[in-house]
């Protein structure tokens, strides 16, 4: 449906942008606002009372910025109806009633799948190139979202595609340089959804705006703030050996579920191993290309396994000092999942039994009597007389 000309004086509405008992636990927690960020603080374990153990509700990466160009641009025209404009280097936005009613609207498209898996847009701003302007100083200018598909080098005033009649404005005056759209929502909803770009559109009267289009060499761009999303985990934080220590032990025969997210993040766990007990480790359930590491309480590298894409891992290995060992789960290449965990299940043989030291117990003093074991007897092959023998004559018998 093609926007409609008229002579009303407005725009549409528009929208405006086990704890312990006693202690301190460290509590991790999202601040709202224009920039969310992690932030954390320490509270009094009998403030909390018989809350279950703090988790993580939601982990953020370092917040991250990227800069969008327009894939698509084009100006359509009520005075040129079925035309298209898709080649043209510039942008027109405007409204004239002379003798009859001649308006001109931009749409602009961007593609959003360089973002990764997980992301939330904090914060979007469509930004395009002023050149030139005339009537109106300054002018209401609106982004509406549309709905319906479009063709850089097809779409025309009579094709137009369907749009949400509700839009961001935004007060674009005379001066050379970028304008600014806040359109936040409609990002985040093209990571999720149809994504066919916004239309801008003023006032009806008399006005002109002209941008820069993408094939000036000066395009449309969208400037996007974002964080990665990731689920509860319970063993978090544990980033470090230290954060291991302090919360993120793991019992043998428990399969223990955790995520590797957002990209970059480590995961430790401590458990204890006494010297010459067997260790195992599985890692499986993998929902992208994990590694394992093992380490010995003198937080040293022990062994890796680093088996290609989902498959599983495993480390085997004969403790050689008790202590408090470490598990290391990460991804490789900065793999990680904002939806699958992965599964860890440590198995330690029984605690070994030391070996008895062999000792040489002394036999009671001998007596010389017929009974000693290692006396020398005429019997034997090698006859000795009597003067000859180690026993003690009867008369010297012991008692």
């Amino acid at each position: 449906v093609a926007p409609t000309a008229s002579s009303d004086s407005g725009l549409p509405p528009t929208i405006p942008a086990e704890t312990p008992s006693s202690g301190t636990v460290v509590v991790t927690f999202l601040v709202a606002g224009p920039s969310p960020r992690p932030c954390s603080a320490r509270i009094a374990a009998e403030a909390l009372g018989s809350v279950a153990p703090p988790f993580r509700s939601e982990l953020v990466s370092v917040q991250s910025s990227v800069m969008l160009n327009a894939v698509a641009d084009v100006t359509v025209s009520s005075a040129a109806p079925n035309t298209n404009f898709g080649t043209g280097d510039t942008l027109q936005v405007s409204y004239a009633n002379i003798d009859t009613v001649q308006e001109m609207v931009s749409l602009v498209r961007f593609d959003l799948s360089s973002l990764p898996a997980g992301a939330v847009i904090d914060s979007a701003q469509l930004q395009l190139y002023l050149t030139g302007s005339a009537g109106a100083n300054p002018v209401s200018m609106a982004a509406y979202i549309v709905t319906g598909g479009w063709s850089e080098y097809g779409v025309t005033w009579n094709s137009f595609p369907t749009a949400n009649p509700i839009g961001v404005n935004a007060s674009v005056d005379a001066t050379v340089g970028y304008k600014s759209w806040a359109i936040t929502g409609y990002a985040q909803s093209w990571l999720s959804g149809a994504n066919n770009g916004v239309y801008l559109r003023g006032p009806s009267s008399f006005f002109n705006r002209t941008f820069y289009s993408r094939e000036s060499g000066v395009p449309p761009r969208l400037q996007i703030e974002y964080h990665i999303a990731c689920p509860a985990d319970a063993f978090e934080p544990n980033d470090t050996f230290e954060q291991a220590a302090a919360g993120a032990g793991i019992n043998a025969g428990i399969q223990n579920t955790a995520y590797i997210c957002p990209d970059g993040d480590n995961d430790y766990f401590a458990f204890d191993a006494a010297d010459g007990q067997q260790i195992t480790l599985d890692l499986f359930d993998l929902p992208a290309d994990f590694d394992l590491e093992l380490y010995d309480p003198s937080q040293g590298f022990v062994l890796r396994s680093e088996n290609g894409g989902t498959s599983s891992e495993q480390i085997m290995y004969t403790a050689h000092q008790s202590g408090r060992w470490y598990a290391h789960v990460y991804g490789y290449g900065g793999a990680y999942s904002t939806e699958t965990p992965y599964h860890l299940l440590l198995t330690l043989s029984a605690t070994p039994t030391p070996t008895p030291t062999p000792t040489h117990t002394l036999a009671p003093s001998p007596t010389g009597t017929a009974t000693r074991t290692r006396t020398l007897t005429a019997t034997s092959t090698r006859t000795h007389t009597a003067t000859q023998t180690t026993t003690h004559t009867p008369t010297r018998t012991l008692t």
